[in-house]
């Protein structure tokens, strides 16, 4: 297939493609300002970071506010969990059912400053 561009497209193709790979210096350059120390954040500096690795056993320990609380901030990554204790994977859904072996999800929690609990269905 053959395409003829006049000399004006060309020079607009050019100009896209300059202004992509400038997005492209800035997102690398972006990522290598989050570094701490040459490593992720959340390793070398985990408060600071917007991601808060922690095992299962550590998760389960927390309580729905403690939860919540880390989760205005940050976003969970679980480890170590372990697969052995629930149902196959491909037997869980991403439904109330499959959330529910995380965390209880009836626990009361406090939404934008508002009390709200799911015992009222």
């Amino acid at each position: 297939m053959v395409f003829a561009f006049a000399p004006a497209e060309i020079l607009i193709i050019e100009l896209v493609v300059q202004i992509r790979l400038g997005e492209l210096q800035e997102v690398v350059q972006m990522h290598r300002e989050e570094l701490c120390q040459n490593k992720p954040c959340y390793l070398s500096d985990p408060t600071s970071s917007l991601i808060r690795v922690m095992n299962y056993a550590e998760y389960k320990a927390m309580n729905a506010k403690e939860v919540q609380s880390v989760l205005r901030d940050q976003h969970i990554v679980i480890t170590a969990f372990p697969m052995q204790l629930i149902v196959p994977t491909d037997a869980v859904n991403f439904d109330e059912a499959g959330l529910q072996l995380l965390k209880n999800l009836k626990a009361p929690i406090i939404f934008q400053g508002k009390f709200e609990s799911r015992d009222h269905r």
